[in-house]
Formats: C-alpha cells, sequence, structure tokens
C-alpha cells in the first residue's frame, strides 16, 4: 500500500524548519496526522547543498534497520545517522517501507516525473512501470535511457516471482528494491547495478507497479477499449522519450539542428518513423534508424497507432 506522510522532526537552530517529506510507502497506512518517526538533528550543522532523497525500511518491532539519504552534499552522512536512530510514535503489524524527501528551508525540492516509464518486458511474464520518478541533480532522460538499458537484464528475473505487486526502488550507485518478492527484488537490483549516475549527488526513487505487460498502464476508466488504448500511448511515448540520447547522437555531426518531435506508427508490435521535426535530412535519416523497428511489448500484432511525440 502507498501513502503519503509528512514525518516532523526535531532540529538544530542551523537547520531550522527542516522536516521529512513523505512520498511514498510500502506496508503501512498511517496518515498526514500521525506521524511514524521522530528523529533528532541537532548534530547536523552543516550546510546543505541540496534538498536530499531519503529512504527508511522500518521493522515490524518499529526499529529502523536501515536508512539512506543523498543529494545534500557532505551533510548526507549526518542526516542518514539521524533518521537510522529514529524512534516509531506506534505500533507496526509489519515492516514499513518508506521513501520520499528531507524538506529544508533554502534548498529546492528534487524534481518528481510522473510520465509512466515501462521497462520493456522483453516477452517476459512480468514487466516494471516506473509510475513516478524523484531525482535531485540527474535529467529525467537520462534516467529513463538507463532504465531501458537495464531492461534486458531486468527481464531476465521474471521467472523469480509468481504474482505483480507495487514495489519501491532506490538508487544512488547501489540499487535497493522491495516488492515483497525477495529472489526477484535481488535479482532487479543485481540487473540495475549497471546504471552509472552523472555527478555525485545524483540519485533516485521510483514507485513502481510489477505486472503483467499493458495491465500497470492502465487508465482510470471502466472502459477496457480506452484503458488499453491509454496504455499502447504511454508505451509508445515512454519508448520514444527513453531514446531521447541516442536521438541526441544524430545531432553530433549537424550542431546547428535540432529535433523537437516525432510522428511514429504502431504496427505489427513495431514502431516505424513517419516524420522528424528537423530540416535536416540526414539527421531525419539517423533518427528513424534509431526508432525503426523499436518493439511495444504489450501491443497485439493486429494494432495500429499513429502518434505524435514531442520530445522538448
Amino acid at each position: 500500500m502507498r501513502y503519503a506522510l509528512a514525518i516532523l522532526l526535531i532540529s538544530h537552530a542551523a537547520l531550522a524548519d527542516i522536516k521529512v517529506v513523505e512520498e511514498a510507502s510500502l506496508g503501512t497506512d498511517v496518515s498526514p496526522d500521525h506521524p511514524l518517526l521522530a528523529a533528532d538533528f541537532k548534530a547536523c550543522t552543516q550546510d546543505a547543498a541540496g534538498a536530499p532523497l531519503f529512504w527508511v525500511e522500518v521493522s515490524k518491532a518499529g526499529k529502523v534497520s536501515s536508512a539512506r539519504v543523498h543529494g545534500a552534499g557532505k551533510l548526507d552522512a549526518c542526516l542518514e545517522k539521524a533518521l537510522a536512530r529514529a524512534k516509531v510514535t506506534g505500533k507496526l503489524a509489519n515492516p514499513v517501507i518508506i521513501a520520499g524527501h528531507l524538506e529544508i528551508e533554502g534548498q529546492a525540492a528534487p524534481r518528481v516525473s510522473q510520465a509512466p516509464v515501462v521497462l520493456d518486458a522483453h516477452h517476459a511474464k512480468w514487466q516494471i512501470t516506473a509510475n513516478s520518478i524523484h531525482y535531485p541533480a540527474n535529467r529525467m532522460m537520462d534516467i529513463a535511457a538507463a532504465l531501458d538499458g537495464a531492461s534486458n537484464a531486468v527481464s531476465d528475473c521474471a521467472g523469480k516471482r509468481t504474482a505483480g505487486a507495487h514495489a519501491l526502488i532506490w538508487y544512488d550507485g547501489k540499487a535497493v528494491v522491495r516488492s515483497g518478492a525477495t529472489p526477484y527484488d535481488a535479482c532487479v537490483a543485481k540487473a540495475l547495478a549497471s546504471i552509472k549516475l552523472p555527478a555525485p549527488e545524483s540519485a533516485f526513487w521510483i514507485q513502481a507497479d510489477v505486472a503483467p505487460p499493458g495491465e500497470q498502464l492502465a487508465a482510470h476508466t471502466d472502459d477496457p477499449h480506452l484503458s488499453h488504448e491509454q496504455a499502447l500511448r504511454d508505451a509508445v511515448t515512454t519508448a520514444v522519450r527513453s531514446r531521447k540520447l541516442d536521438i541526441a547522437d544524430c545531432l553530433q555531426a549537424h550542431p546547428k539542428s535540432t529535433v523537437s518531435g516525432v510522428t511514429v506508427t504502431l504496427y505489427a508490435e513495431k514502431l516505424t518513423t513517419n516524420k522528424v521535426a528537423t530540416g535536416d535530412a540526414d539527421v531525419e535519416a539517423c533518427v528513424k534508424k534509431k526508432l525503426d523497428g523499436v518493439k511495444i511489448p504489450n501491443a497485439l500484432p493486429t494494432e495500429k497507432l499513429q502518434l505524435e511525440v514531442d520530445l522538448e
């Protein structure tokens, strides 16, 4: 289960107004009016380099078993230690996992992308869809491209689970995956270890679903046709945007050219590029080579869809 929660904390004057903003959780139904943790940050007196992400795991007995903080520079270690010593204010029915960010006065909050990113299932039984991605210093297209690059290894983990689930994923150079299936989670974490972060302050956490290909992108409607159509649109959009770095490679020899968007057709489960928004024929040919033949796993062989995707 996933809930939003704000955790109020005791703070030293140097970090006045700091609070933990809970944005996702697994295993708890605590409301924003009932904080789960209390922590003491009075020892953390260094300046923050940013508003960091955090990840906390709490055992059924109410003890913090793991705490991670990333994005505040040298202050990370102190904040992480404080969260590791946090006290649970109530009884728990089961272990819980909490992810969010630390709100620090004068520091911009981490960015959030809620555009679904689908990891290609490569015809495996289970597929991961990232429904929201939280990141402090990365670029969204870098994260999407990195996830796409790891998708083949992730798909190889599908045989290690028997049911779908909600999941939380943390990555700061080391991956932590929690979805309730330990062998599967360990396998996915190993698959994500290939991702390279662009800067020391880079990190991300993901709120995701693990489900049969296509199901996790269903729109909130009772009309199954509309649900599947929206799923296809989301999957095609993700497939194109996750290859934005590949498209950028086409511009290296053409510094005065740009690509603002593409129009693609989905047919027989694959994409064909119809139009590239650029004035350079060489760039257009290159982009077509990057996109033509890309597979959309949740498409049926008989389905056809034309879509214009904005890349700016």
